[in-house]
């Protein structure tokens, strides 16, 4: 991808995007981005706030920065919070999940300890070991992965149009305009 600009979209925004695509379990179809720096560094596009409409109805908010002051926040790595009909999520991808319905809160899920500092962290590398084997299953017992090089282009094309919003100052609709055609 040869768009300097796209960074934070594309190294980061892709995997949560993508994310909030499988939990609204629905395509999007608008998008809005704002992006900004805010210190004094003199690099671009290291904070953005996107807003997402979904066919389904739902809606999805993203904020993604790289230049938090100092600190970050305690457990929050990777935080993302759902808001559903009937209850609640609250999940770092590196440390828990946890679900509410009814008002009553309760961990379904800890993750085992692992430095996320350390690519090759035993901890961390079993998820992608469960990836690759998923894909291999796929290819063994001929079914379509769960995965899909569909959803990975979904995911590519979320990012491209909040770039395009955040360009513009105006929402992106969806599906994007195809290249010659």
């Amino acid at each position: 991808y040869n768009d300097p600009e796209a960074g934070l979209f594309m190294s980061q925004g892709v995997h949560n995007l993508d994310l909030m695509r499988w939990l609204a379990g629905s395509e999007a179809r608008r998008v809005y981005a704002r992006v900004n720096s805010y210190g004094d560094h003199g690099v671009p596009n290291l904070s953005a706030a996107i807003i997402v409409d979904f066919a389904s109805g739902a809606t999805g908010q993203l904020w993604l920065s790289m230049e938090l002051p100092g600190a970050t926040f305690p457990d929050s790595q990777f935080r993302s919070q759902v808001v559903g009909e009937r209850g609640l999520l609250d999940f770092d991808g590196y440390t828990h999940l946890d679900m509410a319905v009814g008002g009553d809160w309760r961990r379904v899920w800890t993750q085992p300890p692992l430095d996320p500092m350390d690519p090759l962290d035993p901890v961390r590398l079993e998820s992608f070991t469960g990836q690759v084997q998923g894909f291999l299953d796929a290819i063994r017992d001929d079914h379509p992965p769960i995965v899909t090089g569909e959803d990975g282009r979904a995911a590519v094309e979320l990012c491209e149009a909040a770039l395009r919003s955040s360009r513009s100052g105006l929402p992106v609709d969806l599906p994007l305009p195809r290249a010659g055609g």
